[in-house]
């Protein structure tokens, strides 16, 4: 939701001024590293609008929504995805944006957005997969890729067992 990305925005930016911190980590608490955004906040802040955003109010949105994602991919320090159970949507944006990505093997990664009139936030995928995997992914809203699919395609780096992952 909007207050858990604005505290990941403050946190990166507390991060990067810290002399001490050499390394950045994210990862989910709970059962999945993320299902992605808020789909009720949406619908309220659409309901409170009046009906959903024009093609002016959507590039606002999707330009503050890269913003936040450049955050991390411009980080001045490493980022790593500490990923298990599930990593979707914004989520797996997220993911795909830092540096490095271990996952356990029990994550599942996609983008099944596309199958509910949305896309995807950022157009990442296509560099670390390739364009003709990303292609068929984001055009079917695959959202069941096995953590060892995902290394194959050189989504993540690692997989791990779950009790290895920390």
């Amino acid at each position: 939701n909007a207050e858990l990305v604005e505290a990941l925005s403050d946190a990166l930016r507390r991060a990067a001024a810290e002399e001490a911190a050499r390394v950045l980590v994210i990862r989910g608490s709970g059962r999945a590293f993320s299902a992605g955004g808020d789909l009720k906040e949406e619908a309220a802040l659409e309901s409170e609008r009046g009906g959903p955003l024009d093609a002016a109010g959507w590039r606002e949105a999707l330009a503050a929504d890269v913003g936040y994602m450049l955050e991390l991919f411009d980080h001045p320090k490493p980022v790593i995805a500490q990923v298990h159970g599930y990593c979707l949507a914004g989520g797996c944006d997220l993911m795909m944006m830092c540096d490095l990505a271990v996952a356990s093997e029990d994550a599942f990664f996609g983008e099944p957005e596309i199958r509910f009139g949305s896309g995807v936030v950022t157009m990442v995928m296509p560099w670390l997969i390739g364009a003709r995997k990303a292609k068929e992914l984001l055009f079917t809203g695959e959202d069941r890729i096995p953590a060892d699919a995902a290394l194959e395609m050189g989504l993540v780096n690692r997989v791990v067992p779950r009790d290895e992952l920390d």
